[in-house]
């Protein structure tokens, strides 16, 4: 029986996550195992269950039998996530949900909630406080220290909050992971979330400065193209299995009377260009 109140939802995930490995926080050896598909500690039932719990947090009083829980979400693939790993994604009349195939996190939701015509009951402090609400309870590995809270949008009937992983003291370079949650304007009820979850960290310095970087790239594009910026970050490969570090450009031109930008990602050890995918 899924939980009845959100306490209860509280405990059976963490009951689930305590089985499976908390989120976040794969060993190497189960995280690289699941990414290359041998391995995945999530079994679809799990996962559905998973899924289910969630649905009581963002839409309380929904009372299901185990039964109906395997019909709440009855299209199920498993897929590698681009900014988390292998995940089960799931649709159904109640949304689209994709739970983490090795922890058993949820990593993604976006609801069945039609935003046309509704009108603003709450204000943005409010909605911010169910938004924090729902983190606490939805994500309680969410560490704020590691984030900051970027200004806040409202529009189409909804609130818009986005965190932006920040460096800590000692680290060069990161993978710059993002927890986004959107409420809607008339009840505080989050209708999506969607979160990244690479722990992929730079601790070294690197061989290319910003302005060895500058100089390649303009060489690359030529004096014509202008660079408006250089950020440090890592990169991952295609399977997620490292990830390379890399300056990343924003290069600006003009074409046509119109201002196109583009980016161009350097190896920041060889100063070799990297493909977006490889």
């Amino acid at each position: 029986m899924v939980a009845r109140n959100a306490d209860a939802a509280v405990l059976a995930l963490a009951l689930i996550v305590s089985h499976c490995g908390a989120p976040g926080r794969r060993s190497s050896e189960s995280s690289s195992a699941a990414r290359e598909g041998k391995v995945t500690a999530i079994t679809l039932e799990q996962a559905r269950l998973a899924a289910a719990t969630f649905m009581e947090l963002v839409k309380p009083g929904r009372h299901m039998t185990a039964q109906q829980i395997a019909t709440l979400f009855p299209t199920a693939t498993q897929d590698l996530h681009p900014r988390v790993g292998r995940v089960w994604e799931m649709s159904g009349e109640h949304g689209l949900v994709a739970v983490d195939a090795s922890s058993g996190a949820i990593v993604s939701y976006s609801g069945d909630d039609d935003l046309e015509g509704v009108e603003k009951r709450i204000t943005l402090a409010e909605a911010e406080t169910a938004m924090r609400a729902f983190l606490r309870s939805a994500f309680p590995q969410f560490d704020e220290k590691r984030f900051t809270l970027e200004k806040p949008e409202e529009s189409d009937g909804r609130f818009d909050f986005t965190f932006e992983q920040i460096r800590l003291p000692g680290e060069v370079s990161i993978y710059q992971n993002s927890v986004d949650v959107t409420v809607r304007a008339d009840t505080p009820l989050v209708i999506s979330f969607d979160r990244s979850a690479l722990n992929f960290v730079r601790r070294e310095p690197t061989r290319l400065s910003a302005a060895d970087a500058r100089r390649i790239v303009q060489n690359i594009v030529g004096p014509e193209k202008e660079i408006i910026a250089v950020d440090l970050f890592e990169h991952p490969v295609a399977d997620l299995s490292r990830a390379v570090t890399v300056w990343g450009a924003s290069v600006s031109s003009n074409v046509g009377g119109f201002e196109e930008l583009d980016m161009i990602l350097i190896n920041a050890d060889t100063g070799e260009r990297v493909p977006f995918e490889q």
